[in-house]
Formats: C-alpha cells, sequence, structure tokens
C-alpha cells in the first residue's frame, strides 16, 4: 500500500462510497487482494487528487472568511500531488497525494468505493504523514499543532464523509514522520 500525506490541524482519510463503482461481477476476494483503484495514488492526478479518488471535506462557510479566534470551524483544503523535490521525507514511495492548507484549520480526505460481496470482511490501511509549519522543511513541524489522522470504512457506502455509520480506525497524532493507520469492518447488505 502506498502512502498519503496530509497536514494542517486536522486530517481524516477514508474509504466510502463516493466515486466510481468496480463494474466487476462480485465474487470471493481472496485474502490480502487490494480492492482499490489506484491504491498508491500515483500519477495521473485530476484537479489535485489521483486518479481513482474523489475529495472530500467539512465546510464552516462563513467561519472560513471571518476566521473566529476560536478556531472552532473547518475549511476546504487544497488536494495535489506530493513531489517532495528536495528528498525530505514527504514521499515514502512511489507518489503520494497531498491534502492541506496554510493558516486554516481544515477537515477533508480521499474515498473510494469498492463493491465486494455482503458480509465480506474488509481491511483499509494507509501510510499517513502530518506536517504542521510555516516554514519548509527540513525545519520540524510547530509542536503545540496536533494533527488527527484517521481512516475509515462505510460498510454500507452511503458516500458521506461524516455518515454514523463509518468505522474509524483510531486517531493517529503524529507530526513529521510516516505512521500506518488501519481499520477492519465487515460490507454491509449493499456490498459497497
Amino acid at each position: 500500500m502506498k502512502h498519503l500525506r496530509g497536514w494542517g490541524l486536522i486530517a481524516l482519510l477514508m474509504l466510502a462510497a463516493l466515486g466510481t463503482y468496480i463494474p466487476a461481477p462480485l465474487q470471493a476476494q481472496q485474502p490480502g487482494q487490494n480492492l482499490l483503484t489506484n491504491p498508491g495514488f500515483e500519477a495521473p492526478y485530476n484537479n489535485g487528487v489521483a486518479s481513482g479518488w474523489a475529495p472530500w471535506h467539512q465546510d464552516s462557510g462563513e467561519k472560513c472568511k471571518t476566521k473566529p479566534s476560536d478556531w472552532d470551524f473547518s475549511c476546504r483544503p487544497v488536494w495535489s500531488q506530493e513531489l517532495d523535490v528536495n528528498g525530505f521525507g514527504l514521499v515514502r514511495s512511489g507518489s503520494s497525494q497531498h491534502i492541506g492548507v496554510q493558516y486554516l484549520p481544515w477537515h477533508g480526505g480521499v474515498m473510494q468505493t469498492v463493491s465486494v460481496a455482503p458480509g465480506t470482511r474488509l481491511r483499509f490501511s494507509v501510510w499517513g504523514y502530518s506536517r504542521a509549519s510555516n516554514e519548509q522543511p527540513p525545519t520540524g513541524s510547530v509542536m503545540d499543532r496536533i494533527p488527527r489522522m484517521q481512516v475509515g470504512i462505510d460498510p454500507e457506502g452511503n458516500g458521506l464523509w461524516n455518515h454514523p455509520g463509518i468505522i474509524w480506525s483510531a486517531e493517529v497524532n503524529v507530526l513529521d514522520r510516516w505512521q500506518q493507520l488501519s481499520v477492519e469492518a465487515t460490507a454491509g447488505a449493499s456490498g459497497k
């Protein structure tokens, strides 16, 4: 599995029902078989998002313009391919999906739908990297910023990042290093 890098105050990734359904017939999946389209976030990128993936985010609307001092709001991040041209470790291998925005709190990620037989046991794993700094690498992150990265599976494929049925991993709160995130769930009756 390849890698996702996000930076900012909040980062969430999820596997849910948005994107393209896989038109293959349903059949038993082999243990360890990767069902994702473009699991390594390789090029091409469309509007900053790796092919096969779709962006999602929470938007607090007017608060993103007024920027209240309590910082209790979330704005649209920017999606792009991470290039790490200087070799600072921002890409673990191959390509990497970047999600983030400077000077604003954000809550967003990428998602994808896969079709499986109802009752299929699923595991979603990704490598995440978080960075929070106004300075360019190799300067380290500001340690008073706590990222919260998670991955999730929507067993019913509802297509909403905030659906209450999503099974989320535990939060990972690390800066300036790669961390694997994983979650397991059983596909519901929809098989998505």
